[in-house]
């Protein structure tokens, strides 16, 4: 199974103006992407602490509520 190409060269999303395809893609692209990685985790490493640096598992969290704050 060979990947879909980057969302970005998929081209325009639809009902999105040109100015802010750029960051249209980049969200979708992250949607895309971040399950399949995070799938890939066990919670042990997802809400692992590295050298006191914070997990990915809050970082996962801090981007829905950042993005839920943005789109508000």
């Amino acid at each position: 199974m060979t990947a879909p190409p980057p969302v970005w060269l998929r081209g325009p999303i639809a009902g999105i103006q040109p100015i802010l395809q750029p960051v249209a893609h980049a969200l979708v692209q992250v949607a895309e992407e971040t399950p399949i990685v995070v799938a890939a985790l066990s919670p042990d490493q997802i809400w692992a602490r590295p050298g006191g640096a914070a997990s990915i598992g809050f970082h996962l969290a801090h981007l829905a509520g950042s993005l839920d704050r943005l789109f508000t």
